[in-house]
């Protein structure tokens, strides 16, 4: 990856579309840090794409980020553009682990949700069944303890069912994710442990699809891996908020990078790195 590769851009907060819900929690907090800080440190990413004569603008990575400049009425948004599908990005999936709430029985409110049902199923059956879309997802307990959501009625719908399901335990506290290798360490402890949901691996296609359309994703269930991220970048929200218009943000942005780049203030890490106290 070259620095040329490296692409920033400033649009209208609300060109960004997002594929996903908000945790208010965070979104929140997050409000609260910017407010304090009145910098925008790292931009969400996005990644382009076509959808015959249009072009379109899908967070990957920082709805968080997005919804709380929305929320603080900050019009514009500088972003970090992808071309999604190319340069190394990968999807994968975030699981849940589900709270362990006194006098509730998390299973047992999801299992009484309309539009579903939950049916006993092996590992390796829910893992295919996950695979081929024929179930939702599964709640893993233990080896011997797996509970399929069968849905009836096509992708969207089952979106809407993993929307509901998350809404009966993202109440009780923030959510914990576990990422795909943790599960697999977990699965493979062969121990008794919290519960999890495990949600189906989504496809670049489905979330341009779901980005496009009424029906969104629970917070917290997609993970893209994006290589070459630009971190600290500290763009001031009262420039975010001025009166100029886009492309004159975008003018002040291109020469702000180019001197940078000249200046050597852009450094680009080949290798994944460990950061202390930065």
């Amino acid at each position: 990856m070259e620095l040329n590769s490296l692409r920033l851009q400033i649009l209208p907060s609300n060109s960004a579309l997002l594929h996903e819900k908000t945790d208010v929690h965070r979104v929140n907090r997050l409000k609260n840090y910017l407010t304090n800080l009145q910098y925008l440190k790292n931009p969400p990413i996005v990644g382009k794409i076509k959808s015959g004569t249009e072009t379109h603008y899908v967070v990957l990575d920082g709805a968080t980020r997005t919804t709380a400049l929305r929320e603080l009425n900050i019009p514009d948004i500088l972003v970090q553009v992808v071309e999604y599908g190319e340069g190394g990005i990968s999807l994968e999936a975030w699981n849940h682990v589900l709270p362990n709430v006194t006098n509730l029985n998390i299973i047992d409110t999801i299992g009484s949700l309309d539009g579903l049902s939950l049916v006993n199923l092996s590992l390796h059956e829910a893992q295919n069944a996950v695979l081929m879309r024929e179930i939702a997802g599964y709640i893993f307990s233990s080896p011997n303890k797996i509970l399929g959501v069968k849905v009836d009625g096509d992708f969207f719908k089952q979106v809407e069912i993993l929307t509901k399901i998350v809404k009966t335990y993202e109440e009780h506290g923030e959510i914990y994710r576990l990422a795909q290798a943790d599960l697999e360490r977990l699965i493979a402890a062969q121990h008794k442990h919290s519960s999890v949901m495990v949600f189906p691996q989504f496809t670049p296609r489905e979330i341009r699809d779901i980005s496009t359309s009424d029906t969104k994703l629970p917070a917290g269930i997609t993970r893209h891996i994006i290589p070459g991220r630009a971190l600290n970048v500290n763009i001031p929200l009262e420039f975010l908020q001025s009166s100029q218009t886009i492309e004159e943000k975008n003018i002040w942005l291109d020469k702000w990078l180019t001197d940078k780049i000249v200046e050597r203030k852009v450094r680009y890490y080949h290798e994944p790195v460990f950061v202390f106290d930065e």
